[in-house]
């Protein structure tokens, strides 16, 4: 067939060729006239146009592969980094956490500490408090003693002493004769006999 060939219809003829019932024959025909007449007449085209539309394809699919190989490298070696510097942080984090754990731990045996040395130095206290309690009811009760001695010693130099030399005096009754020396065996002059009445 001439790729040249030319169909010339009158609008009659394709007024009536549309109307015919037997148009969709008549296009199926015409469909396959132009197929073969195209392959025949434009096959080397067809083949480069194939070759052109499959090289083009596996060269978009290589640089689609490529590009998302790329974009996976690169979004693993971000996550990489990412998780190093997770690493980073919770080895930080635990030392913290350790170091923090042992600032307790010396807090804890600190306070054990001081909460003995206080039950021990409270001891002391109630043990000094106990002596000084003992003490001053010593110093009481030895005040008391000393207040009554010394009152019983300002009663003992307020009364008058007796001199060896001075002579016993002893009523005799109601006459009021005073005898001296009334001991036998005294050597004094039974002479010197006074009365009170006379003394006056």
């Amino acid at each position: 067939m001439n790729s040249n060939a030319e169909i010339t219809l009158t609008i009659e003829e394709l007024v009536q060729l549309l109307l015919s019932p037997q148009l969709p024959n008549i296009q199926s025909s015409l469909l396959s006239l132009c197929q073969f007449e195209f392959r025949n007449n434009h096959s080397e085209v067809n083949k480069d146009i194939v070759f052109s539309n499959q090289e083009q394809s596996n060269h978009n699919n290589r640089s689609n592969n490529n590009t998302t190989s790329l974009l996976l490298l690169n979004k693993m070696n971000g996550l990489q980094i990412e998780n190093d510097n997770l690493k980073n942080k919770l080895e930080q984090h635990i030392m913290q956490q350790n170091s923090l754990q042992q600032q307790l731990n010396q807090y804890l045996s600190q306070q054990q500490q001081l909460k003995q040395d206080n039950q021990i130095l409270q001891q002391k206290m109630d043990e000094i408090q106990i002596s000084y309690n003992n003490k001053k009811i010593i110093k009481n009760r030895h005040d008391a003693i000393s207040k009554s001695v010394h009152r019983d010693q300002e009663k003992i130099v307020l009364a008058k002493s007796l001199a060896l030399n001075q002579p016993l005096r002893k009523f005799s009754g109601c006459s009021g004769v005073v005898t001296q020396y009334p001991f036998g065996n005294s050597k004094r002059n039974p002479n010197n006999v006074q009365t009170a009445r006379s003394n006056q």
